[in-house]
């Protein structure tokens, strides 16, 4: 090792010397395409779902909160639940997940590209 501006040089890897970068372990790809898969499957069902015809009659839409029954308003979870904005934004979500798994695909196709 030479000194460099005072200093040791850092000893690169034999691969990186060669011009090829280390390969990536086969447990790794095949997580981050588990992971992607689910992170698309959640996505399409959350921009689904909440516009189908199960979102009202689900365990979520009917939930009671017995602390509130004397209160005037005591439905507003229901309001909430039924409100356009509140489906969007869970549509919104879905898309996120979606962005994500696209992105994850890209990352390991870079990878498999490195590896050649």
């Amino acid at each position: 090792m030479t000194p460099t501006n005072g200093r040791q040089a850092d000893r690169l890897p034999e691969t990186a010397a060669e011009g090829r970068t280390p390969s990536t372990p086969w447990h790794r790809k095949l997580l981050c395409v588990l992971f992607a898969i689910i992170c698309f499957e959640i996505g399409v069902y959350l921009v689904l779902a909440p516009w189908g015809d199960s979102w009202k009659s689900n365990y979520f839409a009917t939930l009671r909160f017995s602390f509130l029954d004397g209160i005037q308003g005591a439905d507003w979870w229901r309001k909430i639940w039924a409100s356009p904005y509140f489906r969007g934004a869970i549509s919104g979500i879905g898309m996120v997940n979606i962005y994500i798994s696209i992105c994850e695909i890209f990352r390991l196709r870079r990878f498999a590209a490195g590896a050649d």
